[in-house]
């Protein structure tokens, strides 16, 4: 799972806003986020709550913060510039919620405030009985860039692809033995009988129920994404379902990127779509990771979603474990929420 949770942060950086007198812009020691503040408020090195993007909190702790946005925390613009979650001073919370947040784990403060993650409501519904995903698939996530901006570093100097990151719905194909498996994000998904079942069905159309068995290993995944018709807001404005591949896993082990490629490739499986390939400083050619998240789709004109990270041989990371990294468009998201 992506890490999502209320943390106690440090003020790293503070700097003026080019388009307005009583705000300021700032970040975190350690990560990516920037956010705007009201001048002359925040101090470098002071201690604050750290409230993420899609944090849904009740009403009650909002007005007590005087945070006045509707319903969960976004990814917004005030005048020009991003502001990406919400920070509060730690003493200030201390004092008003009588609470030692210090003493306390993420996951403690977390619940604190009752805080949950948004999730996008899911136009797409699909018939069939959801059980659990098979033994020893877990929930596939990529966690943020943003999190985890020392990782990134770490990345400029080496082979690396990047990916669109595509707005859709998860889907799996597994194999287990002899046992075949379609599965949404954190479920597997078992047919009813008689009713039809999209996932099943776009898994059928593409073959991929096939195509697995040309891979003999008995402990197959392959992870995609499926887009269409009332999926999310079909963005790429396709007429049928279509299921595209992302990563591949055999026998419990995810396969670097090349032969990711080649077995696709072999198999004649279709994915999603490729933007660079190479030295990643060299990629980025004096562009921030938010520049470059910034785009158009290669599936259709419009806004891509953003960009998946990846370095061209598995790396595992005692942060991460696997290294893979996302990056939202925050021009997309502001899109998206508007």
């Amino acid at each position: 799972m992506a890490f999502f949770g209320i943390t106690i942060e440090k003020i790293g950086q503070i700097w003026k806003h080019p388009r307005a007198e009583k705000l300021e812009l700032a970040a975190c020691e350690g990560l990516g986020f920037q956010f705007c503040v009201p001048k002359g408020i925040y101090e470098i090195g002071q201690e604050v709550l750290y409230f993420p993007v899609d944090t849904i909190l009740p009403e009650e702790y909002k007005m007590k913060m005087g945070l006045r946005a509707p319903g969960r925390i976004k990814t917004i613009q005030l005048r020009g510039e991003y502001s990406q979650g919400f920070v509060f001073l730690l003493s200030e919370a201390t004092k008003i919620f009588n609470s030692d947040f210090k003493s306390l784990p993420v996951e403690e403060i977390t619940l604190f405030f009752h805080a949950t993650k948004y999730e996008p409501p899911q136009k797409f519904i699909s018939a069939g009985e959801l059980l659990p995903l098979p033994e020893g698939q877990g929930v596939y996530d990529i966690e943020n860039v943003d999190r985890y901006i020392d990782v990134w570093n770490e990345l400029l100097d080496k082979d690396c692809v990047l990916l669109e990151k595509i707005e859709g719905t998860n889907i799996s194909i597994s194999k287990k033995d002899v046992e075949l498996f379609v599965c949404q994000r954190a479920n597997s998904i078992k047919e009813k009988e008689g009713i039809a079942n999209a996932y099943w069905e776009a898994a059928r159309k593409s073959k991929l129920l096939e195509k697995i068995q040309y891979i003999s290993d008995q402990d197959v995944v392959f992870m995609g994404e499926m887009i269409g018709p009332s999926v999310q807001s079909n963005i790429y404005k396709i007429s049928e379902h279509k299921i595209l591949i992302f990563d591949i896993r055999i026998n419990g082990r995810w396969q670097d990127y090349k032969t990711f490629k080649k077995i696709c490739q072999n198999i004649d499986i279709e994915t999603v779509p490729e933007i660079a390939l190479g030295r990643l400083r060299e990629i980025l050619n004096g562009k921030t990771v938010e520049e470059y998240a910034d785009g158009f789709s290669k599936l259709f004109n419009t806004l891509r979603e953003g960009i998946v990270i990846r370095p061209l041989a598995e790396e595992f990371h005692p942060k991460l474990r696997r290294v893979i990294l996302k990056k939202h468009s925050l021009r997309y998201g502001v899109a998206a929420h508007e």
